[in-house]
């Protein structure tokens, strides 16, 4: 069973639940479900899934605890993150660094798909090289695949 944050989620709230190495978002529909993209992560009965999909909160969290993500500055209100949810349900688009559970869930409630998790993990890879060119090679890569994806998802 999963353990409750301090609070209880609203409908559009972004969820966020530790993983091994990284952590997992999502966007609370009420109900105690959740949409997010699944990513391999799939443990919804129907095998292994990497597009968007509505699960139990349970299922979302797999036994972990979850917070409730802040987002003071959204561009869309609760029920619009929702319908903007629905609306890329069942997308079979998943990457792990251009387009994944925190970019869907970035997008359903600002507008533009970013992950400032994979933005932290492209920094201390580039600065855990001693070779400043193989270094700005990784964040240049980065922030190039970022921007080919951002144009898809802006709005």
């Amino acid at each position: 069973m999963f353990v409750s944050p301090l609070r209880e989620p609203q409908p559009g709230d972004h969820l966020v639940s530790p993983r091994l190495g990284f952590e997992h978002h999502g966007l609370y529909l009420g109900n105690q479900h959740v949409m997010h993209y699944a990513g391999g992560m799939s443990t919804s009965g129907a095998g292994e899934s990497d597009g968007i999909e509505r699960v139990s909160l349970e299922t979302f969290t797999q036994g972990n605890i979850f917070r409730v993500e802040s987002h003071p500055y959204r561009r869309f209100t609760h029920d619009e993150a929702i319908t903007r949810a629905w609306l890329r349900l069942g997308e079979q688009r998943y990457h792990p660094a251009f387009n994944n559970c925190e970019h869907f869930v970035q997008w359903c409630i600002e507008g533009v798909s970013h992950s400032p998790q994979v933005s932290r993990w492209l920094l201390r890879a580039a600065s855990a090289t001693d070779n400043p060119w193989l270094g700005g090679a990784v964040l240049l890569g980065g922030i190039l695949g970022h921007l080919i994806m951002m144009p898809t998802r802006r709005e």
